[in-house]
């Protein structure tokens, strides 16, 4: 790994859980996933080699609870691309993209599809995509690109959308849960403003999946007792284990739905509910192994609605101007003097970080920063990473 690729993955909390979903995906019997996790070099679902340790005892447990969390990825997933399926008009933006095999797909299919994730993800499932499609034969008629972006800066976001043209259809999975409301906010506004320019909507499965998450588990495990219970309490560790922070703390998560769609609306979005029933897969890799828990899985997504939003024809979302990243280092005596400024996110928080790691810790014994001039900053740069 070199060394702008490891600050990159220090600065993002949960890049290992972009990690699992692919796993999972493969695990259920994608073969674009197999493929992709061999090129990539990724490790089986289960067999954790990375600089963070998971306790033996811990990935045994994971295992017995497979079926559980391939089906919550599996139905995710497929649902969005048959969502996908049926907006065959649209160009796809897809954020995040994570490592998962849709570039693989929308080529085939011939589509336009635009991954975006951050730079550590990028940079990794750009490349393997594009020898994987190459192999296949490719398809010419398509183009599939990615681009590294942070949701919440607006202008990562308008420079990777710059060259698409058309409608788009934004998909959003595994990601709003790990916004702070303030970073919620932010985002909101930055897809509103990219839609205002494009026109489109965006498919949100991030709130259907985490109110049915604990039904759909207990469906995959035949709704045994004790499995459900084992399911609930390894969720809750492995997520400690890989944010270190709260998720699912904003309003988008909140239990009343009535309070989230006045925050919808507040932002300027109009909101269709989509039946997930409508799109779930034909069949279910997932449970393979136990073919007749598929119906109890099925009937879980009856009640259960994507969220599809697109801009309202009267509404002014808050839009952001703000400055530039900057930071400076000076050593005065004993002290380190930095000076930051603009915003402080998953895109630049790697350059302060460089930019401490360039000085000789053993020229100062105390360290003091300037944020008089610092808009914004993101939970990656207050990352105790």
């Amino acid at each position: 790994m070199n060394d702008v690729q490891e600050l990159r993955e220090i600065v993002n909390p949960v890049f290992k859980t972009a990690k699992s979903c692919v796993q999972l995906d493969a695990a259920s019997g994608d073969e674009d996933s197999k493929r992709l996790m061999e090129e990539m070099g990724f490790e089986s679902f289960g067999e954790h080699t990375d600089s963070v340790k998971v306790p033996p005892e811990l990935v045994e447990q994971v295992k017995r609870l497979a079926p559980a969390y391939m089906v919550v990825i599996e139905s995710r997933y497929q649902m969005t691309n048959n969502l996908i399926d049926a907006r065959a008009d649209r160009q796809i933006v897809d954020l995040p993209c994570g490592y998962m095999s849709r570039g693989v797909r929308m080529n085939r299919q011939g589509r336009r599809y635009l991954g975006l994730d951050l730079p550590a993800v990028v940079d990794v499932i750009g490349p393997a995509t594009s020898n994987v499609i190459d192999e296949q034969g490719g398809n010419l008629d398509a183009d599939v690109r990615y681009h590294g972006v942070d949701a919440t800066n607006y202008d990562s976001l308008r420079e990777a959308t710059r060259d698409v043209s058309g409608d788009l259809l934004i998909t959003t999975e595994g990601l709003l849960m790990y916004f702070t409301q303030p970073e919620l906010e932010e985002v909101f506004s930055n897809i509103h403003r990219i839609l205002e320019e494009h026109g489109g909507s965006w498919a949100i499965a991030d709130r259907a999946m985490s109110k049915c998450d604990e039904s759909l588990a207990a469906a995959a495990l035949g709704n045994d007792t004790q499995l459900v219970g084992l399911y609930k309490a390894v969720t809750a560790s492995a997520a400690g284990k890989t944010a270190d922070f709260e998720i699912g703390n904003n309003v988008f998560f909140d239990d009343d739905d009535e309070k989230v769609k006045a925050f919808v609306k507040d932002m300027g979005f109009e909101l269709r509910l989509v039946p997930a029933y409508d799109y779930l897969p034909d069949h279910f890799g997932s449970l393979r192994a136990a073919p007749e828990r598929e119906e109890s899985v099925r009937e879980v997504f009856r009640e259960v609605f994507l969220w599809e939003l697109s801009v309202a024809k009267a509404g002014q979302p808050r839009e952001y101007h703000g400055k530039s990243f900057s930071a400076d280092a000076v050593v005065e005596g004993s002290l380190l003097r930095f000076v930051v400024a603009g915003r402080l996110d998953t895109l630049t928080a790697p350059e302060f970080l460089e930019l401490y790691k360039s000085i000789d810790p053993r020229s100062y014994t105390g360290i003091e920063v300037n944020m008089q001039d610092l808009e914004y900053v993101s939970s990656a740069g207050v990352s105790p990473r």
